[in-house]
C-alpha cells in the first residue's frame, strides 16, 4: 500500500535493484521519485548514495568501466555530480553502512578530477599559454586542495608567474608550497638566492 513503511523500503529496494540488472536510468528514474514522494524519509540518504553511484559509473562510461582507461582525461561532469551526492548522503545518514564506500568513491573522484584540470594546466604550460596553466593551475589549487595534485599544481604556477615575471605572485605561491610542502623537490632545488635551476625539473 502507498506511503506505508513496507512500501517505502520497497522503493529503495528496487533503486537498488534497478542498479544491480544494469538498468542505471531506471535505478535514476526511481531514487528521483523516491526524494519526492519521501521526503523527510530516513532512507533519503542511501537513495542520494545510489544516485551518487549511478552517476559515478556514468562517469566512467562503458569503455572505462570495462577497459583500462585513464580517467584524468575524461570529462569530468559526471564524476562531479556523483561528489555532490554523496556530499548530500553524508550529510544526511553520516552514520550509514554506505559511508566508506562514498568516502572512497569521493576521494578517487577528488584526485581524477584534479589531476584532469592539472594536466589541463600543464599542457597550456608546455605551448607558452602561461596565464591560461596559471588559471587551471589555480582551480586545482582553490577547488581540490586534499588532492594528489595539489602540490605539482602549485609548482606550475609558480614556473608561470616567475615566467612572465611576476616574481610577487610567484613567491607568495612558494611561502604556500612550503608550508604545506616542505619536503618538495622544487624547494630543495632551489638556489640561495631564490632561483630555480631548471624550468622542467619538476614538470
Amino acid at each position: 500500500y502507498p506511503f506505508t513503511p513496507l512500501a517505502e523500503k520497497g522503493m529503495v529496494d528496487l533503486v537498488y535493484v534497478y542498479y544491480m540488472n544494469d538498468e542505471a536510468t531506471m535505478s535514476l528514474a526511481l531514487a528521483q521519485q523516491f526524494i519526492k514522494m519521501y521526503p523527510y524519509s530516513k532512507l533519503k540518504g542511501y537513495v542520494y548514495y545510489m544516485i551518487g553511484v549511478v552517476g559515478f559509473d556514468d562517469g566512467r562510461g562503458l569503455l572505462q568501466t570495462y577497459a583500462p582507461y585513464d580517467m584524468t582525461h575524461h570529462d569530468p561532469a559526471g564524476y562531479t555530480d556523483a561528489y555532490i551526492n554523496f556530499e548530500k548522503a553524508l550529510a544526511l545518514d553520516p552514520t550509514g553502512a554506505f559511508v566508506p564506500d562514498a568516502k572512497r568513491r569521493m576521494v578517487y573522484i577528488n584526485n581524477t578530477v584534479a589531476k584532469h584540470y592539472y594536466e589541463i594546466a600543464y599542457f597550456y604550460f608546455k605551448r607558452g599559454a602561461y596565464n591560461a596553466a596559471i588559471d587551471r593551475a589555480a582551480q586545482v589549487v582553490r577547488d581540490y586542495p586534499q588532492s594528489e595534485s595539489t602540490e605539482d599544481a602549485l609548482v606550475l604556477t609558480i614556473r608561470a608567474y616567475k615566467t612572465l615575471g611576476l616574481n610577487d605572485q610567484a613567491e607568495a605561491n612558494i611561502s604556500v608550497l612550503r608550508k604545506n610542502y616542505p619536503k618538495n623537490k622544487y624547494l630543495v632545488n632551489m638556489r640561495a638566492d631564490g632561483t630555480v635551476p631548471s624550468m622542467f625539473d619538476r614538470l
